[in-house]
């Protein structure tokens, strides 16, 4: 079977509709380019099995009590109980099932012991606590039960670790990496880059990069399609230049069998680069960020960059190292092979039939997130993506977008400004052509000119102000000279005149301002000159 058929069954396998194979052919033409390093490295080494695009290693695992295999099939043998016992006996029952439990593997209390002889029930330290529940169950009569045999067998080998054999793969088949969370079997393990879960994207973004591979292990007799059997365990490992990232260990995250799949998975490497299988590990959470650049866009979930999941990262001593392993790729549509924006998708927007979709009018492409409105002239709004909004024009004030015609700009740095904004909170100085910010009337800076013109604060230096009828005029329209007050032309001409005599100027209304008239009718003289001339008083 083709490794497209190979992927086309695994997402037949899973209810993917809406995938086309030319869209499939197409990210596996891009996974074999970019895996294409690690495909020639791998391929060095003699345990290479290119059919199914792995390395098998036999391992064998020593398991540790499941406590929380315990804990759920403590509660079924309880669920028996409730079925068989009275109140008072089942509250007996459980407390001495619980009690059994807390031990561990073996009974380690002589005084619990001695409780449990004195109740009529066969107990001794060291002895397996899978046999003193079944004591404690034969004591009340719950091996009875017709489904007791099945129920206890459970929790005796949640509580007696073994010493398994499986085999261990080293994988880059596309298969793994689709599935490399997905279980079919209950007892199997899970994680959001399942098929279905919210970082399904992820799946593709570790398949089509150049530094990802999946590390599993699966039962001792599968002997082919690896892809497609149960993964009990599972971490992803990345390589570049001699830098050898391990990250997250699935289903539990144990330091001990992290650090007993690590070295196989070194030798591998060490194999293929043919080198001496020497390493210097670093643990240190700090120190292995430095090493790691996570592609801008992916959509895989990062766990490597927590510090609580036993990250480790080694080197191949005497081997020029790279600077850093660059992780994650974009995500391409299984339909028409675009990219993919959202981490919960296998399609892109236009593909997938549960998006909810919006279109831009502004590039005319579909999107995901909603879209934003830019206002218009009558009411003719557009509505855009957040990259086309950038085109548009944003009042710095109010921070809406608009169409360039409702969009107003000074003579300054500033971002432009609606219509809205500015009558409400601004006033445009005629001088220096710039929009002052002012909060309410009383709070403007500057004033108006005698043309209803508006100055600001900065520009009243060049400006000022009539002592009489407050308006403001440029300062050569002013009369400060030879008065005691700042007059404009207007008020000036009102209540001053000049005498041509004296050639002083007086204000009408005071008495020294009693008026005369020469012979020539243009010329006016004050009171004091009328009486040295003696003239007629007019």
């Amino acid at each position: 079977m083709t490794t497209l058929n190979q992927v086309i069954r695994i997402l037949e396998n899973n209810y993917i509709d809406g995938y086309s194979s030319n869209a499939v052919q197409g990210i596996l033409d891009k996974w074999a380019t970019q895996k294409s390093s690690l495909l020639s490295l791998l391929r060095q080494n003699p345990a290479w099995n290119e059919q199914e695009l792995c390395i098998v290693f036999p391992v064998t695992e020593s398991r540790e009590i499941n406590t929380y295999a315990v804990t759920l099939h403590k509660q079924d043998i309880f669920g028996l109980a409730i079925d068989m016992l009275d109140s008072d006996n089942i509250r007996d029952f459980d407390h001495m099932l619980n009690t059994a439990c807390s031990f561990g593997q073996f009974v380690n209390d002589k005084e619990m012991a001695n409780e449990y002889k004195l109740a009529g029930i066969k107990c001794n330290v060291g002895q397996k606590v899978s046999k003193l529940i079944n004591a404690i169950c034969i004591k009340y009569g719950i091996d009875k039960h017709q489904d007791y045999n099945r129920v206890y067998a459970k929790i005796a080998d949640a509580l007696n670790p073994l010493s398994i054999d499986r085999k261990a793969v080293l994988s880059l088949h596309p298969g793994d990496f689709l599935l490399m969370s997905n279980q079919v079997d209950s007892d199997g393990f899970t994680s959001c880059h399942r098929l279905d879960d919210c970082h399904r994207a992820g799946t593709l973004s570790y398949m089509l990069d150049s530094t990802s591979i999946v590390f599993y292990t699966v039962k001792e007799d599968v002997t082919e399609n690896y892809h497609m059997a149960k993964k009990l365990t599972r971490q992803m490992f990345f390589y570049e230049g001699g830098l050898l990232l391990q990250s997250r260990l699935y289903p539990r995250s144990k330091k001990e069998v992290s650090d007993m799949y690590r070295p196989l998975v070194q030798k591998a490497i060490s194999d293929s680069v043919q080198r001496p299988n020497l390493w210097t590990l670093k643990r240190e959470h700090a120190d292995i960020m430095g090493y790691i650049k996570t592609y801008s866009g992916s959509l895989h979930y990062a766990d490597y960059k927590s510090d609580s999941y036993n990250v480790t990262l080694s080197l191949i001593k005497d081997i020029d190292h790279a600077e850093e392993i660059l992780i994650g790729h974009d995500s391409l549509c299984l339909s028409c092979g675009d990219f993919i924006s959202d981490n919960d998708k296998l399609f892109c927007v236009c593909c997938d039939e549960d998006s909810e979709k919006y279109y831009c009018e502004c590039c005319e492409e579909f999107q995901t997130e909603e879209l934003n409105v830019v206002y218009g002239i009558n009411d003719n709004n557009r509505y855009v993506c957040d990259s086309c909004l950038a085109d548009f024009h944003k009042c710095e004030h109010c921070e809406i977008h608009y169409t360039e015609d409702l969009i107003s700009y000074d003579n300054s740095d500033n971002g432009g400004l609606c219509e809205d904004c500015i009558s409400q909170h601004y006033q445009y100085c005629y001088t220096c052509e710039i929009y002052i910010l002012c909060y309410d009337e009383a709070g403007r800076s500057g004033k108006e000119n005698k043309d209803g013109e508006f100055v600001c604060g900065d520009c009243m230096d060049d400006y000022s102000e009539c002592s009489h009828c407050n308006e403001i005029h440029l300062h050569d329209e002013v009369k400060k000279d030879g008065i005691d007050k700042v007059l404009c032309a207007d008020c000036f001409d009102s209540l001053y005149f000049l005498c041509t005599d004296c050639n002083t100027f007086l204000y009408y209304d005071t008495n020294a301002a009693r008026l005369g008239k020469k012979k020539n009718d243009d010329e006016i003289i004050c009171g004091n000159c009328l009486d040295a001339e003696v003239v007629s008083i007019v």
